[in-house]
């Protein structure tokens, strides 16, 4: 059963996320003091990530403040692929494809997986270290498959951190603190 109303998305940004870079380039390098490190982050990163999040009951919140469940919970596990595209001026895309487990569904014939797109506008700050902060908004994701079919969400930003390597190549996005996000959910007609 899909309950629509308020999601609760627990980026799972401890299990790694992982960005490889598809760059080519030459000349780069960390910024020096007084320079601007934004351009150092510019193309397409294929990406994979694995995230779990806490959906609540019907129009009630599901996760709160220090991850403390607000209302009976069903806990989703999700494996997604994508690229974000950085434009060398703080801006970009994300794009996604993910597949969900809905960990509470175990009665038998039970739909408990779906597949769904999702594109998000993407901001970012690069300093001269090489790290890097990354937020995702307006984000619109449409289920294609399985119980989630036709249900549209939306969520609130999605912040994420990072570090560039020196070759500028390889994005590594790698948190142990979680981040919380709200989705709204509602099934197209």
């Amino acid at each position: 059963m899909i309950r629509l109303g308020r999601v609760e998305w627990l980026a799972s940004v401890a299990s790694t996320l992982a960005v490889f870079g598809v760059l080519v380039g030459s000349g780069l390098s960390f910024a020096t003091e007084g320079d601007d490190a934004v351009p150092r982050l510019s193309g397409d990163y294929a990406f994979v990530q694995t995230r779990t999040c806490a959906q609540g009951a019907a129009g009630q919140p599901g996760m709160g403040d220090n991850l403390v469940l607000l209302s009976p919970a069903t806990n989703r596990v999700a494996a997604s692929r994508g690229v974000m595209s950085f434009d060398g001026q703080g801006g970009g895309r994300f794009e996604t494809e993910e597949l969900q487990l809905n960990m509470n569904i175990v009665a038998a014939g039970a739909q408990q997986v779906g597949n769904s797109s999702t594109t998000c506008a993407l901001s970012y700050e690069v300093d001269r270290s090489g790290q890097v902060r990354i937020v995702l908004s307006d984000c619109f994701s449409i289920g294609l498959s399985g119980s989630i079919t036709n249900l549209t969400f939306t969520a609130s930003d999605i912040h994420l951190d990072g570090r560039l390597s020196i070759d500028g190549k390889t994005l590594l996005l790698s948190d142990l603190d979680p981040s919380v996000s709200t989705g709204t959910a509602v099934r197209a007609r």
